[in-house]
C-alpha cells in the first residue's frame, strides 16, 4: 500500500483551484472599466464604490467595491433566503483573503485563508462527497504566518490521516504522514532533509517497509523491509546504494519473505564485481564474476523436468573471449572445452556436427591454436562411430567411420596436403576434401559396379560446407564387348549455385548427345527470365517467363 505522500506543492495548487472558484466577479450586459481596469459604472450607473446586489447562476450575490476594487464582504445566499449564506468571501484591494462555503445543513465543504499577498496561510479545508462513497472526503492544511505548511490532515472513506512538515527559510527540513490503525496513529511516511541528504520512510500497516536517502545530485541509498513468513520478524528485504552520478556502489542485495536472498550483487566505481541470483528455495543459479567491468567467469545452474541438475561453468580472459568450458549433468562431464584467443586449444569434450553427418556426436578432440592435432573420437547417437589421429590439422594413416554394425560409412586420408574422404554408399561413393569439417572443392560422385566401377555421375563444387559454383550430373553411353566394356560421358544437366542456392545458368540436354533440351535461369534459388525447350533438331518449341519464381507467361510454337 503505497500513498501519495503530502507535499507543499499539491497543497498549494489545490488552494490555487480553489481561490480561482471564489474569486469571480460580478457581470452585467454591460460593464465600462478604466485603462487600469478599475470598474466605473455598472448597467449604466456610477458605483465606484458600494454595494454590487446581482444574480450570478441562480444565486443572489452581494459584492462591495471601493474606488472600483472589490474590498469587504461578498456573500452569495442559497436560493430563496437573503438571510442563508452559501459563499461568504473577503477581499482587500482586490485579493481574496477569506472564503468559506457551507452546504445546505450548514457545514463547511471548503475554507480558504490567504495573506493580502495571496499566499496561503491559517486553516484550509476542502470537503468532497465522491459518487457511491458513504462518507465525503476530507482535506485539511495549515500554515504559519509566513506562509509555511505546517500541518494537514484528510479523511478518506472514513479513514483518517494528518500530515506535518517543519520549514525553514522556506524549505522543507522534514515532514510526515500518519494513518489510524487499530485505533492509533502510526506512520505512513517520513522525510527529513539534513545536510542536503534527504530520508525518506514509507511504511505499511505501521511497519517499516522502505528507506530512501538521497544526497546531493543522483546519490541515494533504498532499503526496503517486510514482515517475514511464519512469525519472522520485520527485516531488510532489498538494500541498494548509488553514488553522485547515479552508478550503483557497494553491496546490493534483495531477500524473500523466507528471509532467503534471491539476489547478491557487489559494485566498485559503477561496475559490477560479482553477481549472483538465487531460487526462492536459496539454491545458487546463477553466479558471476566480473573484472573493470568485464565478465571473466560464470557458473550457471538448472534443472530438467525430472530436477536432475545441469552445471555450466565458464571462463572468459580480457578480450570477451572463452577461454573454458565445462558443463555438467547429473554429475557427469558431458562438455569440456579450452580455448586460447578464442581458438580450441588442448583437450576437448563436446557435442557437435561431426563430418558429412548433421546430426551430433559426443566429440572428443585435441586441439592446437583451433587446429585438430592428436586422437579424434565422435560417437553419434545411433551408434556409428569415427575415430583418426590429426597432425596440424591433417590426417595421420587413416580416418574411418563405422555403423552400429562395424560396416565401414567413411574413410580419410592425407592426399598432397588435403584431408581427402570417400563416403561409402551400396551403389555409389563420395569423393572429396573436408576443411573444418565441411565440404570445400570439387566433390565427386562414382558409381561401384562391375563393368562401370569409377564412372562419375556428378560433381559438385563446394564451399564451406555449401554447393557454390557448377553441379554437373552425367550419364555414360556403353559401346564394346561385355568383357571388354567402352564407355562415352555425357553431361545431362548443369546447375549454377551460390552459397546453396541456385544461382544463375541451367542447362539440360537430351540424353547421351550434345543437343540442348532446355535452358533456365534462376536468381537466389528462384526461377527468373527465360525458360527455353528445344526439339531435337535444335529448334524452341515452347517458352515460359518467370518473375522471382512466379509464372508469368508460357508460349507454345508449332
Amino acid at each position: 500500500m503505497k500513498k501519495k505522500f503530502i507535499r507543499t506543492a499539491i497543497i498549494a495548487t489545490l488552494c490555487a483551484s480553489f481561490a480561482v472558484a471564489c474569486s469571480s466577479e460580478y457581470e452585467s450586459s454591460e460593464v465600462t472599466k478604466n485603462n487600469d481596469g478599475l470598474l466605473i459604472t455598472i448597467d449604466g450607473k456610477d458605483l465606484v464604490t458600494g454595494v454590487i446586489r446581482s444574480k450570478k447562476n441562480g444565486y443572489l450575490q452581494e459584492a462591495e467595491y471601493e474606488n472600483g476594487v472589490r474590498s469587504g464582504d461578498t456573500k452569495e445566499y442559497f436560493p430563496g433566503s437573503e438571510d442563508n449564506v452559501r459563499v461568504h468571501e473577503k477581499y482587500t484591494n482586490g485579493q481574496l483573503v477569506y472564503s468559506k462555503t457551507v452546504d445546505k445543513d450548514g457545514l463547511t465543504t471548503r475554507l480558504i485563508n490567504k495573506d493580502e499577498n495571496g499566499k496561503l496561510k491559517g486553516k484550509n479545508v476542502a470537503v468532497k462527497q465522491r459518487r457511491g462513497a458513504d462518507q465525503p472526503e476530507i482535506a485539511t492544511w495549515e500554515y504559519d504566518d509566513e506562509d509555511n505548511f505546517v500541518m494537514s490532515s484528510e479523511t478518506l472513506d472514513g479513514k483518517e490521516k494528518t500530515a506535518a512538515a517543519t520549514v525553514v527559510n522556506g524549505e522543507m527540513i522534514s515532514a510526515f504522514t500518519k494513518e489510524i490503525i487499530n485505533g492509533q496513529w502510526v506512520f505512513e511516511r517520513e522525510l527529513e532533509v539534513k545536510d542536503g541528504v534527504k530520508t525518506e520512510k514509507k511504511y505499511r500497516d505501521g511497519e517499516l517497509e522502505e528507506v530512501t536517502v538521497e544526497g546531493p545530485k543522483k546519490a541515494r541509498e533504498i532499503t526496503e523491509y517486510s514482515t517475514g513468513r511464519n512469525g519472522l520478524a520485520n527485516f531488510i528485504t532489498k538494500y541498494e546504494k548509488y553514488d553522485e552520478e547515479g552508478n550503483p556502489v557497494g553491496n546490493h542485495y534483495t531477500k524473500n519473505r523466507a528471509g532467503l536472498h534471491t539476489y547478491e550483487a557487489t559494485y566498485e566505481n559503477g561496475q559490477p564485481v560479482e553477481v549472483k541470483h538465487y531460487t526462492r528455495d536459496g539454491n545458487l543459479t546463477d553466479h558471476k564474476i566480473y573484472k573493470n567491468g568485464k565478465l571473466i567467469e560464470s557458473l550457471e545452474t538448472k534443472r530438467d523436468y525430472y530436477r536432475n541438475k545441469k552445471q555450466v561453468h565458464a571462463k572468459y580472459d580480457d578480450n570477451g573471449y572463452e577461454t573454458y568450458r565445462k558443463v555438467t549433468y547429473k554429475g557427469e562431464t558431458i562438455e569440456l572445452i579450452n580455448k586460447v584467443d578464442g581458438k580450441l586449444h588442448g583437450q576437448q569434450k563436446m557435442k557437435t556436427q561431426g563430418f558429412f553427418f548433421d546430426d551430433k556426436a559426443d566429440v572428443t578432440a585435441y586441439y592446437t591454436n583451433g587446429v585438430l592435432d592428436g586422437d579424434y573420437v565422435a560417437v553419434y547417437r545411433g551408434g556409428s562411430k569415427a575415430q583418426g589421429k590429426f597432425k596440424n590439422g591433417l590426417i595421420v594413416g587413416e580416418f574411418y567411420m563405422v555403423d552400429d554394425r562395424a560396416n565401414t560409412m567413411l574413410t580419410g586420408k592425407n592426399v598432397d596436403g588435403k584431408n581427402i574422404f570417400t563416403r561409402i554408399g551400396d551403389y555409389r561413393d563420395e569423393i572429396g576434401e573436408i576443411k573444418d569439417f565441411k565440404k570445400t572443392g570439387l566433390w565427386k560422385t562414382v558409381k561401384k559396379g562391375k563393368y562401370d566401377n569409377g564412372l562419375i555421375t556428378k560433381t559438385t563444387e563446394y564451399k564451406n560446407g555449401k554447393r557454390d559454383g557448377r553441379e554437373t550430373e552425367y550419364v555414360h553411353q556403353r559401346s564394346g564387348t561385355r568383357k571388354n566394356p567402352q564407355f562415352k560421358s555425357f553431361a545431362w544437366k548443369v546447375y549454377n549455385y551460390k552459397r546453396g542456392e541456385k544461382h544463375g545458368d541451367v542447362i539440360v540436354y537430351w540424353k547421351k548427345t550434345d543437343k540442348i533440351n532446355a535452358t533456365a535461369t534462376y536468381v537466389n534459388g528462384e526461377k527468373h527470365g527465360e525458360e527455353k525447350h528445344f526439339n531435337k533438331d535444335g529448334d524452341v518449341y515452347k517458352k515460359i517467363v518467370w518473375e522471382n519464381g512466379k509464372k508469368i507467361r508460357s508460349i507454345k510454337y508449332r
